[in-house]
């Protein structure tokens, strides 16, 4: 028979068992738990969602501006500038002489009509080649269009175009009024003065020309200008002392002629041109 000190021995023990049990049960909880809480962290993926912003885009017109025509024109002009100092090497070095003296000059118109010869040709297309270049690389450079097509080879021969007109047109004029009052002698030296400036001018304005298209420094530009206003000045003065010996030809009909035809068009188109400066 059980005693009753065995049975509560029996019992304490039972209970030793249940609280065993109990902590073990509690402990493997406890694990699972944090069994399941490691495996159920995040974690950080490589990959990320894309931040594009979907968003309608339009086409836009490409200018494709091409000047290899430069190059090309360059090498005409040096071939023909070649072809002049080899076969026309004495009356180019007159023509050049004659930019910087009325005595020159002088000889120049004597020796022969100037624009009779075939050295003029060459050297006139020298000079509207290389000013029409050279408006071409300032107005890219400084003006602004309103005309998205007029760009490259297209606004080059506009460029051209106009000068050769605007040249053939003053000319014309100044032979209408020298005949108009009966005095052409001195408005033929008029056009000879403004023949020979134009062709210096041109010699003079290639190697700014060449500078601005190949090295693109904007100081090239402007000396350009500069020289064009060198030139202009000196013309002005030269064209306003031609001919005071001609008593026909008073004071006031050559400020009228240098009003006229030097000074207000290049004053109209210094107001075009800063009116549209980008």
């Amino acid at each position: 028979m059980n005693t009753p000190q065995n049975i509560t021995d029996s019992l304490v023990l039972v209970s030793s068992i249940g609280d065993s049990t109990k902590s073990f049960k509690d402990s493997t909880c406890t694990g699972t738990n944090d069994s399941i809480q490691i495996h159920t962290k995040a974690i950080e993926s490589i990959f990320s969602e894309s931040t594009f912003i979907n968003r309608q885009i339009e086409p836009r017109f490409r200018k494709q501006v091409n000047n290899d025509w430069v190059a090309i024109h360059l090498i005409v002009v040096f071939a023909m500038l070649a072809w002049v100092r080899v076969f026309y090497r004495k009356r180019f070095r007159q023509m050049f002489n004659a930019f910087f003296g009325q005595y020159y000059q002088g000889i120049l118109v004597r020796e022969g009509n100037i624009f009779r010869e075939r050295l003029s040709i060459p050297l006139l297309l020298n000079y509207l080649v290389t000013f029409s270049i050279f408006i071409y690389l300032f107005l890219g450079q400084y003006v602004q269009f309103s005309i998205n097509d007029l760009y490259g080879f297209k606004l080059y021969s506009l460029i051209i175009l106009v000068i050769l007109v605007l040249w053939i047109i003053k000319n014309a004029t100044l032979l209408f009024i020298g005949y108009l009052f009966k005095n052409p002698v001195i408005l033929t030296e008029y056009i000879v003065t403004n023949f020979i400036f134009n062709i210096n001018f041109g010699l003079f304005l290639l190697p700014v020309v060449i500078f601005a298209t190949y090295l693109t420094p904007v100081w090239s530009l402007e000396s350009g200008i500069l020289l064009y206003l060198i030139v202009f000045v000196y013309r002005v003065f030269r064209q306003f002392f031609t001919g005071l010996s001609y008593t026909k030809f008073s004071l006031f009909n050559r400020l009228l002629y240098l009003c006229t035809f030097e000074i207000i068009p290049n004053l109209v188109l210094i107001k075009l041109i800063l009116s549209n400066l980008k």
